[in-house]
């Protein structure tokens, strides 16, 4: 499915779905319904589960191409009956009308940091306005250091968020330090302890191979 925020006179939104998956079906009709609520017409495009990569890919330059489509989301899982190479389909989106976050361009932004010159991910988005109201969980995984002023003293350790205004309005919060810091610490002894037990299974092949080519040779 192709779905497409259309700007015209009504600003409706286009859906173009590959194939019938029945989940999908819900998720559409959810969004036609919320775009019902703020004035806008949702359209329907069913696309065939026989279409092929290159159809699919041509489908996306034709609303990357038109300047009335400000957004383009290509619904995964992809019903089709052809194998398409469902990443290679997202990045044929333009990274300007990429509204999911998921093409190369726009993901490589994100995790370099350059918010104004990207989109976040509509999930972890929506997580950011969720804390945004009291009651809400909020860990703080942030440290910074304030340097000592005076002689003697510590460096005085703190996080991203205002601690003592948020904790009275937060349902649960992280201190720092004494919050995510020990947990990542714990964490860390925790994959290595994994780790160690991953190279002890390879190790143990690797060894009953030897064991069984020595004994058949």
């Amino acid at each position: 499915m192709i779905d497409c925020l259309v700007r015209e006179k009504d600003r409706d939104y286009c859906y173009q779905q590959v194939g019938n998956r029945s989940d999908s079906n819900v998720y559409i009709g959810a969004k036609i319904r919320k775009a019902a609520e703020i004035g806008a017409e949702g359209r329907l495009v069913k696309l065939p589960d026989t279409l092929t990569q290159s159809e699919l890919e041509e489908e996306i330059a034709k609303l990357n191409a038109d300047d009335d489509v400000d957004g383009i989301i290509v619904q995964l899982p992809l019903d089709c009956k052809n194998h398409i190479d469902a990443d290679a389909v997202i990045d044929k989106i333009h990274p300007l009308k990429d509204v999911d976050g998921l093409t190369r361009e726009n993901a490589g932004r994100l995790m370099r940091g350059e918010l104004q010159r990207t989109i976040i991910p509509c999930t972890p988005n929506g997580c950011l306005y969720l804390v945004q109201k009291a009651t809400a969980v909020v860990i703080d995984c942030g440290i910074n250091v304030e340097p000592a002023t005076e002689p003697g003293k510590k460096n005085k350790l703190y996080g991203d968020v205002d601690f003592e205004a948020a904790k009275e309005v937060a349902g649960y919060i992280t201190p720092v330090p004494g919050g995510v810091g020990p947990m990542t610490v714990a964490m860390l002894i925790r994959n290595t302890f994994q780790q160690a037990l991953h190279q002890a299974k390879n190790n143990l092949f690797r060894d009953f191979v030897c064991l069984l080519s020595f004994a058949c040779s």
